[in-house]
């Protein structure tokens, strides 16, 4: 009957269940394998290179304003310079990375080889955040500051194209919107502001496109939606509240409650009370609360791989920890800043040889007040490197964009404390 056949379905659930978490706990064991691997390999690398006797000449770009960190210095000679583009040759360093020669150090290497090719210094005061255009090979940067601008540069020139000086409050998060190019309605960008409001801005036009009003406190952060063409924007306040737009009517469609103090950004929105809250936009409801933070979640990132099931969140509490979506439980900390972390990323793609392109998503970064970025290799929870400004970092892009033969290169853009802009690649 149908008891019986209920039964049987439920034994051979209970059974796939059972194969299926022997089949995850087979995955965990074959990956430390690997990872033991790998250092094995590491081990044996590091002897031939203490027992080889050439030279490494390769050039190695370590300006005045951003240096290794000591650990690496050890093991690769450098020399600030005068010149942010300057860079003096050293004819003993060797590779240092904390992994053998394998996707990690191919993009560890593509990292290193950046140079300072552009500074874009018209901010006044500190730059809070920066986004490169998805469009038009990443031509456009915008910059939004505590200065209460927006400033839209070329970024192959490094000539600033316009400055909107509409908010009356300093400026926290600019983002490019794709919905409104992808239209025909030119190149616009939206600002959020201390001043309560939304604002999108056309640099056809240079005026301000619609204004988004509704929040009672200073707009932190605002995200467009990876889905319906960014059709749809995120934001985040100090009333509490997420707020979900859309942008072709600017109409505001939901209001998010739940959190109990400060939304500092969007991606998923974390909050004041350390936090970090997942929304499902279609119900307007909370999925999952995050809880480990100690201090203030400044930022927060989808993982591009892993089918989005992992997020990447920074905190005043100086860790960066790592959230599994699906178990909604933490799965990884990490130490090694002295001060807040202002933002958090993933590494792009890179070309390392012709025609191949990798990542690595074990390798993430961070940004800090304490003047530095850290990558980290998520596997062995090791700072693999670490990079120093001259001040405080507030954010931190990493584009993937095609050079003009279309090769894609890394890349790495800034901005800190003192008000400029760089971009390395």
């Amino acid at each position: 009957d149908s008891t019986v056949e209920i039964e049987k379905l439920n034994t051979e659930i209970t059974k796939m269940s059972e194969e299926i978490k022997k089949m995850n706990e087979m995955l965990e064991f074959k990956d430390k394998q690997l990872l033991e691997k790998e250092e094995e390999i590491q081990t044996i690398c590091e002897q031939l290179i203490d027992t080889c006797t050439s030279n490494n000449n390769k050039e190695k770009q370590t300006p005045r304003n951003m240096t290794f960190d000591k650990s690496f210095e050890e093991s690769t000679q450098t020399s600030n310079q005068n010149d942010d583009t300057e860079q003096k040759e050293s004819s003993d360093s060797k590779p240092s990375t904390s992994l053998p020669k394998t996707y990690t150090e191919h993009v560890f290497d593509a990292l290193r080889a950046l140079k300072l090719r552009k500074a874009f210094r018209k901010h006044a005061k500190c730059v809070y955040s920066i986004h490169l255009s998805s469009f038009e090979n990443g031509k456009y940067l915008g910059s939004g500051s505590h200065d209460k601008t927006v400033r839209i540069w070329d970024v192959n020139t490094t000539k600033e194209l316009v400055s909107f000086e509409g908010h009356s409050e300093p400026v926290h998060c600019v983002k490019f919107s794709d919905y409104h190019y992808n239209n025909n309605h030119g190149v616009v960008i939206a600002s959020a502001s201390n001043d309560k409001t939304i604002c999108l801005w056309n640099l056809t036009t240079k005026k301000m496109l619609a204004t988004l009003k509704g929040h009672q406190r200073g707009v932190k952060s605002i995200q467009f939606s990876s889905f319906s063409g960014g059709r749809y924007l995120c934001s985040g306040s100090n009333d509490k509240y997420v707020f979900l737009w859309d942008v072709g009517t600017y109409r505001l469609l939901y209001a998010f409650s739940g959190h109990t103090d400060n939304v500092y950004c969007v991606d998923v929105s974390p909050l004041h009370s350390t936090a970090v809250r997942l929304w499902d936009v279609d119900t307007n409801k909370g999925l999952t609360t995050f809880k480990g933070h100690t201090g203030f979640v400044y930022s927060v990132k989808y993982s591009p791989y892993d089918g989005g099931n992992i997020i990447c969140s920074g905190s005043y509490d100086k860790t960066v920890r790592l959230w599994d979506v699906r178990s909604g439980q933490e799965i990884q900390t990490l130490n090694g800043h002295s001060s807040w972390i202002s933002c958090v990323d993933y590494l792009p793609f890179i070309r390392i040889r012709a025609n191949i392109d990798t990542t690595d998503a074990n390798i993430i970064c961070s940004g800090s007040a304490d003047k530095t970025i850290c990558f980290w290799d998520v596997r062995n929870n090791k700072q693999l490197f670490k990079l120093t400004h001259e001040t405080e970092i507030y954010c931190v892009q990493f584009p993937s964009a095609k050079g003009t033969k279309g090769v894609k290169k890394a890349k790495l853009c800034y901005g800190g404390g003192d008000g400029r802009v760089q971009f390395w690649m």
